[in-house]
């Protein structure tokens, strides 16, 4: 017999908000400033970025550098990679005409609100794992009105963890007052979210919209967006 659900976890990112879009308007924005960076395809820029955010996050949390002085110094890194040095002040024009356009191009993921209205309405309890610095994921569940569904979010710069660590799924599962074997875990990024949910022992759905790898397809479900918001729904109750 199924377990009955009792708690599904989210990831933040690319899982209910389309940061990826977001990053794109932002980089966008970077491109007009910087001459170095007109020319260069959308793709290679949003790779190099992405690599160089994930590898600033680790001195953010902990507590080595500020957010501000990060976001600095990877505008500064980008524009290094393309054979510009840039001053502080110039790499705080870059971050502020990145976060300008990258707010423009926030939006939820189609279909999110209805398949968090469909698990609560099923007597689901919502949790959320992100990978993030408060008060920057705080804002973004204000603004997106998502703040009455994750009343209490598991953020990394809060809780001194990241994911895949076991520790960070444990935390969120105890918040939500779940085992592992009655939960879900919602993300896209296979190491930290597919990886550290099956570590952790919860049955996890891979969000995976752009068409990459799925390494193993024993050790989760892969679905490609939340619509229609049914057919979501009946996966993450795990009725299919």
């Amino acid at each position: 017999m199924t377990q009955k659900l009792r708690a599904a976890i989210f990831d933040l990112d690319n899982t209910l908000l389309d940061h990826q879009h977001a990053n794109r308007f932002g980089l966008k924005g970077l491109q007009r400033l910087f001459s170095e960076l007109s020319k260069i395809s959308e793709a290679e820029l949003e790779q190099k970025f992405e690599i160089i955010l994930h590898s600033s996050f680790a001195d953010v949390l902990a507590g080595r550098k500020s957010v501000a002085a990060s976001r600095r110094e990877r505008i500064q890194r980008l524009l290094g990679l393309y054979g510009r040095k840039i001053s502080e002040s110039d790499a705080q024009d870059g971050v502020e005409a990145y976060m300008t356009d990258y707010q423009q191009g926030q939006r939820l993921i189609p279909g999110t609100i209805g398949l968090l209205d469909g698990l609560m309405a099923q007597g689901v309890t919502l949790g959320m794992i992100t990978n993030g610095i408060n008060p920057i994921q705080q804002n973004k569940l204000d603004r997106h009105g998502l703040n009455a569904y994750f009343p209490n979010p598991v953020i990394a710069g809060e809780v001194k963890l990241e994911k895949p660590s076991k520790a960070i799924f444990d935390l969120a599962l105890q918040i939500a007052d779940s085992s592992a074997a009655e939960a879900v875990y919602v993300g896209d990024h296979w190491e930290a979210d597919i990886l550290g949910a099956h570590n952790a022992g919860i049955r996890a759905v891979y969000l995976n919209r752009y068409g990459w790898d799925l390494p193993n397809p024993e050790i989760c479900t892969m679905v490609t967006g939340w619509e229609p918001v049914e057919e979501s729904l009946r996966i993450l109750m795990g009725e299919e």
